[in-house]
């Protein structure tokens, strides 16, 4: 919550624009971490 706040007051945008931004970077933070998860669990199986 405090980062939605946060990105309203900084860049004074509505709340669809800000609902947005925080979702698309969310989806990027979830597929980088998906992605590391991945190739960790893929390194080990090698690995062992």
């Amino acid at each position: 919550m405090y980062g939605l706040l946060a990105f309203r007051a900084v860049y004074r945008e509505s709340w669809p624009r800000v609902l947005m931004k925080a979702v698309g970077i969310t989806g990027l933070y979830f597929v980088a971490g998906i992605t590391a998860l991945l190739v960790t669990v893929l390194w080990t199986a090698v690995l062992a």
